[in-house]
């Protein structure tokens, strides 16, 4: 049973999402440009963004879901439980803080940053 139990916390830890997204992982200026068709087609209140309002793009990468909070946009690219990670597009002029925001968010260029949310 001990065994067992070891290989389920091995598999499930291994298995969680641990990728960083960098730049380099994307065409930047289609995920620009998926984040401007987001922005034009989601309203401020929309918490989640329904596929059929998603520009092709974010097909090709792989998002999961897309989200818009008071803070801006949400592109979710993948999930293992409690594990969150994507990238994020502030609305307007708002500073980020890398180190002092929840979730940590990494600028990858201009206004665009990863994010990582664990639970």
């Amino acid at each position: 049973m001990k065994k067992l139990l070891l290989l389920f916390v091995t598999a499930f830890t291994l298995g969680g999402c641990t990728q960083e997204y960098k730049s380099h992982d994307f065409d930047m200026a289609q995920l620009e440009g998926a984040f401007d068709a987001i922005s034009k087609a989601a309203s401020h209140d929309m918490a989640v963004v329904p596929e059929s309002k998603w520009p092709d793009y974010l097909s090709e990468i792989g998002a999961e879901s897309v989200y818009v909070t008071e803070k801006g946009i949400y592109i979710e690219l993948d999930r293992f439980v409690f594990d969150e990670i994507g990238v994020f597009r502030p609305f307007g002029n708002l500073i980020i803080d890398p180190h002092a925001e929840d979730p940590p968010y990494q600028r990858m260029s201009g206004s665009i940053y990863s994010y990582r949310r664990g639970g």
